[in-house]
């Protein structure tokens, strides 16, 4: 017999006992992992179904849903029922919407969206000229810090500022910064 100290009786570790411990720790971690499975699973994004609509999510495993989580890489526009692909963009922190030009070589802001992201247009000098609309106008060059839009952000953006557009518009420069990019059959797919 084992008396401690104290003169308690010390009760022998024995086979039985250590066996019952160690199935007691790992019937505790798999029901702690089970309770996690069941908290973190439905909550697992397996399909995007916002508009525009985003590229197929990289996190779905093959076969549909995942574990595991990759960001994406491609976005997807549709046309509007006015026929035209419409980006709503961040831009140093104010929300402008956009139409896409490809036609059109460069990003213009129009007056009113110029002057929200905090371009005073009467400290510009509108010396460049470039083709909006069908018609000649003056236009100033421009860096804006960003443009945002879902889950991509472009830096040091290069922009023009019009006095005459009423429409933002995004142009061949702002689909050049992509790694490439499909038009066809009124959708717009980037790729980065």
């Amino acid at each position: 017999m084992n008396v401690t100290a104290e003169g308690e009786e010390k009760l022998p570790v024995t086979r039985p006992r250590a066996i019952r411990w160690a199935l007691w720790m790992a019937g505790t971690w798999i029901l702690i992992s089970g309770v996690m499975m069941a908290v973190v699973l439905p909550f697992q994004r397996t399909d995007v179904t916002a508009s525009p609509t985003l590229g197929k999510p990289a996190g779905a495993a093959p076969g549909g849903g995942g574990l595991f989580y990759r960001a994406m890489n491609s976005m997807t526009y549709q046309n509007e029922s006015d026929g035209q692909i419409h980006i709503d963009a961040s831009v140093d922190t104010h929300s402008i919407h956009f139409v896409l030009d490809p036609q059109a070589s460069e990003t213009v802001l129009s007056p009113e969206d110029a002057a929200d992201v905090g371009v005073d247009a009467d400290k510009l000098t509108f010396t460049d000229r470039m083709q909006i609309d069908q018609r000649e106008v003056a236009v100033a060059p421009v860096t804006v810090h960003y443009l945002s839009f879902h889950n991509l952000t472009l830096f040091s953006v290069q922009a023009l500022v019009t006095r005459q557009s009423q429409t933002s518009v995004l142009g061949m420069d702002f689909l050049k910064r992509f790694d490439s990019y499909k038009l066809e059959d009124g959708t717009l797919t980037l790729h980065w």
